[in-house]
Protein backbone atom coordinates (compact mmCIF):
# COMPACT_ATOMS: atom_id res chain seq x y z
CA UNK A 1 0.00 0.00 0.00
CA UNK A 2 1.30 3.57 -1.00
CA UNK A 3 -0.15 6.73 1.65
CA UNK A 4 0.42 10.10 0.04
CA UNK A 5 -0.75 13.10 1.81
CA UNK A 6 0.19 16.81 0.61
CA UNK A 7 -0.48 20.27 0.89
CA UNK A 8 -0.14 22.83 -1.91
CA UNK A 9 -0.88 26.49 -2.58
CA UNK A 10 -0.37 28.79 -5.34
CA UNK A 11 -0.63 32.37 -6.29
CA UNK A 12 -0.73 32.30 -9.74
CA UNK A 13 3.20 33.02 -10.00
CA UNK A 14 4.75 31.59 -6.89
CA UNK A 15 3.83 28.06 -4.90
CA UNK A 16 4.67 25.10 -3.18
CA UNK A 17 3.65 21.20 -3.27
CA UNK A 18 4.79 18.95 -0.27
CA UNK A 19 3.40 15.32 -0.33
CA UNK A 20 4.59 13.10 2.73
CA UNK A 21 5.17 9.55 1.17
CA UNK A 22 4.50 6.62 3.01
CA UNK A 23 5.62 3.21 1.13
CA UNK A 24 6.37 -0.35 3.00
CA UNK A 25 9.41 -0.02 4.58
CA UNK A 26 10.32 3.47 3.49
CA UNK A 27 8.84 7.42 4.36
CA UNK A 28 9.47 10.02 1.46
CA UNK A 29 8.93 13.63 1.66
CA UNK A 30 9.07 15.71 -1.77
CA UNK A 31 8.96 19.70 -2.00
CA UNK A 32 8.10 21.28 -4.93
CA UNK A 33 8.79 25.01 -5.50
CA UNK A 34 8.23 27.37 -7.92
CA UNK A 35 8.73 31.11 -8.15
CA UNK A 36 10.51 33.51 -11.07
CA UNK A 37 9.06 30.98 -13.60
CA UNK A 38 11.09 28.12 -12.19
CA UNK A 39 10.28 25.37 -10.44
CA UNK A 40 12.84 22.79 -8.03
CA UNK A 41 12.13 19.21 -6.66
CA UNK A 42 14.21 18.10 -3.27
CA UNK A 43 13.37 14.80 -1.55
CA UNK A 44 14.35 13.47 1.76
CA UNK A 45 14.01 9.89 2.35
CA UNK A 46 14.03 8.06 5.77
CA UNK A 47 16.47 7.23 7.35
CA UNK A 48 19.29 9.16 5.60
CA UNK A 49 18.61 9.83 2.02
CA UNK A 50 18.15 13.63 0.47
CA UNK A 51 18.34 14.75 -3.15
CA UNK A 52 17.61 17.28 -4.26
CA UNK A 53 16.80 17.80 -8.77
CA UNK A 54 20.22 19.00 -10.39
CA UNK A 55 22.34 18.79 -7.56
CA UNK A 56 24.76 16.76 -5.04
CA UNK A 57 23.30 13.56 -3.16
CA UNK A 58 23.17 15.50 0.72
CA UNK A 59 22.95 14.19 4.15
CA UNK A 60 19.90 14.79 5.85
CA UNK A 61 20.67 16.11 9.19
CA UNK A 62 18.32 18.34 11.64
CA UNK A 63 15.01 17.90 13.53
CA UNK A 64 12.99 15.10 11.90
CA UNK A 65 10.63 16.88 8.91
CA UNK A 66 6.88 17.22 10.03
CA UNK A 67 3.02 17.25 7.72
CA UNK A 68 0.93 18.16 10.24
CA UNK A 69 -3.06 19.09 10.52
CA UNK A 70 -1.80 22.90 11.43
CA UNK A 71 2.15 23.33 10.58
CA UNK A 72 5.08 21.54 8.33
CA UNK A 73 8.34 21.65 9.66
CA UNK A 74 11.37 21.04 7.97
CA UNK A 75 15.38 21.67 8.65
CA UNK A 76 17.11 19.61 6.16
CA UNK A 77 19.72 21.19 4.43
CA UNK A 78 18.26 21.69 0.62
CA UNK A 79 14.64 21.00 1.99
CA UNK A 80 13.72 23.96 4.93
CA UNK A 81 10.71 25.33 5.65
CA UNK A 82 7.59 26.42 7.90
CA UNK A 83 4.37 26.32 6.85
CA UNK A 84 1.30 27.27 9.44
CA UNK A 85 -2.05 26.66 8.03
CA UNK A 86 -5.56 26.75 9.29
CA UNK A 87 -8.10 24.22 7.85
CA UNK A 88 -11.70 23.81 7.90
CA UNK A 89 -13.47 21.20 10.12
CA UNK A 90 -14.79 18.84 7.16
CA UNK A 91 -13.47 16.44 4.54
CA UNK A 92 -14.41 15.54 1.14
CA UNK A 93 -14.02 12.61 -0.79
CA UNK A 94 -13.61 13.26 -4.11
CA UNK A 95 -12.22 9.99 -5.81
CA UNK A 96 -14.12 7.07 -6.97
CA UNK A 97 -14.72 5.64 -3.78
CA UNK A 98 -16.53 2.28 -5.62
CA UNK A 99 -13.44 2.42 -7.83
CA UNK A 100 -10.98 1.99 -5.10
CA UNK A 101 -12.46 -0.96 -3.40
CA UNK A 102 -12.54 -2.54 -6.54
CA UNK A 103 -9.37 -2.06 -8.44
CA UNK A 104 -6.05 -1.95 -6.09
CA UNK A 105 -5.14 1.03 -9.24
CA UNK A 106 -7.40 3.50 -8.54
CA UNK A 107 -6.67 5.75 -5.44
CA UNK A 108 -8.96 7.05 -2.83
CA UNK A 109 -9.00 11.05 -2.62
CA UNK A 110 -9.77 13.02 -0.12
CA UNK A 111 -9.23 16.52 0.87
CA UNK A 112 -9.88 18.99 3.51
CA UNK A 113 -9.62 23.18 2.61
CA UNK A 114 -8.20 26.17 4.51
CA UNK A 115 -5.90 29.00 4.08
CA UNK A 116 -2.46 29.51 4.36
CA UNK A 117 -1.42 31.82 7.63
CA UNK A 118 2.28 32.10 6.77
CA UNK A 119 5.43 29.70 5.48
CA UNK A 120 8.53 30.54 4.46
CA UNK A 121 9.88 27.87 1.71
CA UNK A 122 13.56 27.43 0.67
CA UNK A 123 13.56 31.13 1.79
CA UNK A 124 10.57 32.48 -0.42
CA UNK A 125 8.21 33.64 2.18
CA UNK A 126 4.37 32.96 1.54
CA UNK A 127 0.85 35.23 3.29
CA UNK A 128 -2.87 34.58 3.25
CA UNK A 129 -3.99 32.08 0.64
CA UNK A 130 -6.03 29.24 -0.25
CA UNK A 131 -4.52 25.56 0.56
CA UNK A 132 -5.79 22.46 -0.35
CA UNK A 133 -4.91 19.72 2.21
CA UNK A 134 -5.52 16.18 0.71
CA UNK A 135 -4.29 12.24 0.94
CA UNK A 136 -5.11 8.78 -0.93
CA UNK A 137 -3.78 5.39 -0.51
CA UNK A 138 -3.50 3.16 -3.68
CA UNK A 139 -2.45 -0.43 -3.39
CA UNK A 140 -0.88 -0.92 -7.54
CA UNK A 141 1.13 2.23 -7.84
CA UNK A 142 2.54 1.50 -10.55
CA UNK A 143 -0.39 0.36 -13.04
CA UNK A 144 -2.58 3.07 -11.33
CA UNK A 145 -3.23 6.55 -13.56
CA UNK A 146 -5.23 9.14 -12.63
CA UNK A 147 -6.19 13.65 -13.85
CA UNK A 148 -6.75 15.74 -10.86
CA UNK A 149 -8.33 19.01 -10.83
CA UNK A 150 -7.86 20.84 -7.63
CA UNK A 151 -9.51 24.79 -8.15
CA UNK A 152 -9.94 26.31 -4.51
CA UNK A 153 -10.60 29.76 -5.27
CA UNK A 154 -12.29 31.56 -8.33
CA UNK A 155 -12.88 35.00 -8.96
CA UNK A 156 -15.82 37.15 -7.63
CA UNK A 157 -18.12 33.73 -6.22
CA UNK A 158 -17.33 30.75 -3.35
CA UNK A 159 -17.13 28.03 -6.09
CA UNK A 160 -14.31 25.64 -4.78
CA UNK A 161 -13.88 22.51 -7.02
CA UNK A 162 -11.95 18.88 -7.30
CA UNK A 163 -12.46 16.61 -9.98
CA UNK A 164 -10.54 12.85 -10.88
CA UNK A 165 -10.11 10.90 -13.20
CA UNK A 166 -8.70 7.80 -13.02
CA UNK A 167 -8.56 5.32 -16.10
CA UNK A 168 -11.24 2.25 -16.26
CA UNK A 169 -11.26 0.38 -19.22
CA UNK A 170 -9.59 2.56 -21.67
CA UNK A 171 -11.37 5.53 -20.41
CA UNK A 172 -10.93 8.54 -17.81
CA UNK A 173 -13.93 8.20 -15.68
CA UNK A 174 -14.51 11.38 -13.49
CA UNK A 175 -15.59 12.32 -10.28
CA UNK A 176 -15.84 15.85 -8.18
CA UNK A 177 -16.58 17.48 -5.03
CA UNK A 178 -17.77 21.22 -5.40
CA UNK A 179 -18.85 24.03 -3.17
CA UNK A 180 -21.57 26.62 -5.47
CA UNK A 181 -23.71 29.60 -3.48
CA UNK A 182 -22.72 27.89 -0.03
CA UNK A 183 -23.82 24.16 -0.75
CA UNK A 184 -21.59 21.59 -1.26
CA UNK A 185 -21.84 18.61 -3.61
CA UNK A 186 -20.16 15.24 -3.72
CA UNK A 187 -20.48 13.26 -6.72
CA UNK A 188 -18.24 10.44 -6.56
CA UNK A 189 -20.68 7.24 -6.26
CA UNK A 190 -20.57 4.98 -9.38
CA UNK A 191 -23.69 6.73 -10.86
CA UNK A 192 -22.33 9.90 -11.17
CA UNK A 193 -18.91 8.67 -13.42
CA UNK A 194 -18.76 10.85 -16.21
CA UNK A 195 -16.14 11.08 -19.38
CA UNK A 196 -13.16 13.04 -18.84
CA UNK A 197 -11.10 14.29 -21.48
CA UNK A 198 -7.39 14.98 -22.05
CA UNK A 199 -5.71 16.55 -25.47
CA UNK A 200 -2.69 18.29 -26.28
CA UNK A 201 -1.57 20.97 -28.14
CA UNK A 202 2.01 20.02 -29.33
CA UNK A 203 2.34 22.39 -31.98
CA UNK A 204 4.18 25.69 -31.43
CA UNK A 205 5.46 28.00 -28.22
CA UNK A 206 1.44 28.00 -27.36
CA UNK A 207 1.86 23.92 -26.69
CA UNK A 208 -0.62 23.31 -23.77
CA UNK A 209 -2.95 20.82 -22.52
CA UNK A 210 -6.45 20.96 -21.40
CA UNK A 211 -8.35 18.59 -19.50
CA UNK A 212 -12.72 18.80 -20.06
CA UNK A 213 -15.15 17.35 -18.24
CA UNK A 214 -18.80 17.48 -17.64
CA UNK A 215 -20.69 17.20 -14.48
CA UNK A 216 -24.67 17.35 -13.42
CA UNK A 217 -26.32 17.40 -9.75
CA UNK A 218 -29.52 17.11 -11.42
CA UNK A 219 -30.14 20.72 -11.12
CA UNK A 220 -26.82 22.21 -11.68
CA UNK A 221 -25.19 21.26 -14.82
CA UNK A 222 -21.15 22.05 -15.14
CA UNK A 223 -18.80 22.14 -18.33
CA UNK A 224 -15.49 22.12 -16.70
CA UNK A 225 -12.42 23.31 -18.95
CA UNK A 226 -8.64 23.57 -17.15
CA UNK A 227 -5.77 24.05 -19.25
CA UNK A 228 -1.58 25.29 -18.76
CA UNK A 229 0.96 25.17 -20.77
CA UNK A 230 3.09 22.00 -21.37
CA UNK A 231 6.13 23.71 -20.48
CA UNK A 232 4.37 24.42 -17.14
CA UNK A 233 4.30 20.80 -16.18
CA UNK A 234 7.27 19.19 -13.67
CA UNK A 235 7.82 15.79 -14.06
CA UNK A 236 7.62 14.86 -10.46
CA UNK A 237 7.92 11.21 -10.32
CA UNK A 238 8.66 7.34 -12.48
CA UNK A 239 6.33 4.45 -11.17
CA UNK A 240 6.66 1.65 -13.37
CA UNK A 241 6.15 2.89 -17.13
CA UNK A 242 3.94 5.56 -15.85
CA UNK A 243 4.89 9.23 -14.81
CA UNK A 244 3.26 11.74 -12.97
CA UNK A 245 3.36 15.37 -14.45
CA UNK A 246 2.35 18.43 -12.22
CA UNK A 247 1.98 22.21 -12.79
CA UNK A 248 0.44 24.62 -9.72
CA UNK A 249 -0.41 27.18 -12.34
CA UNK A 250 -3.32 25.96 -14.13
CA UNK A 251 -6.52 27.63 -15.48
CA UNK A 252 -10.06 26.55 -14.54
CA UNK A 253 -13.34 27.55 -16.28
CA UNK A 254 -16.49 26.41 -15.04
CA UNK A 255 -19.71 27.16 -16.90
CA UNK A 256 -22.50 26.78 -14.31
CA UNK A 257 -26.26 26.25 -15.65
CA UNK A 258 -28.97 26.35 -13.35
CA UNK A 259 -32.19 23.90 -14.38
CA UNK A 260 -34.53 26.36 -15.17
CA UNK A 261 -32.62 29.93 -15.22
CA UNK A 262 -31.35 30.03 -18.56
CA UNK A 263 -27.86 30.82 -19.51
CA UNK A 264 -25.34 29.46 -17.94
CA UNK A 265 -22.85 31.24 -15.97
CA UNK A 266 -18.80 31.30 -16.39
CA UNK A 267 -16.55 31.44 -13.62
CA UNK A 268 -12.49 31.33 -13.75
CA UNK A 269 -9.51 30.46 -11.79
CA UNK A 270 -6.58 32.03 -13.32
CA UNK A 271 -3.16 30.44 -12.85
CA UNK A 272 -3.35 28.84 -9.42
CA UNK A 273 -4.85 25.76 -10.27
CA UNK A 274 -3.34 22.34 -9.53
CA UNK A 275 -3.30 20.08 -12.78
CA UNK A 276 -1.82 16.81 -12.54
CA UNK A 277 -1.60 14.02 -15.04
CA UNK A 278 -0.38 10.59 -14.35
CA UNK A 279 0.07 8.14 -17.79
Amino acid sequence: MHQFRYIYVSDGTRGFLLDRIEEFDRTQLRLLSCTAGSCTIARAESPIDVRRAGSKREALSGSAPSLGETSATSQIPGIEYEIRFALEGESHGFGPAWGAALMPSVPDFHSRYGRLTQASVLGVSFGDLPLGYSWYSVKNLAEARWILISALEFEGTDLRLELAGVRILNSWMGTVVFRYRGVTHRLNGIRHARRVHVSEDAAGPNARRTFTAQVSTGKLELEIEARAPLAAFVLLERHGTTEIETTLFGDCEVRVRTRGAGDAVTHRAAGNCLLELKR
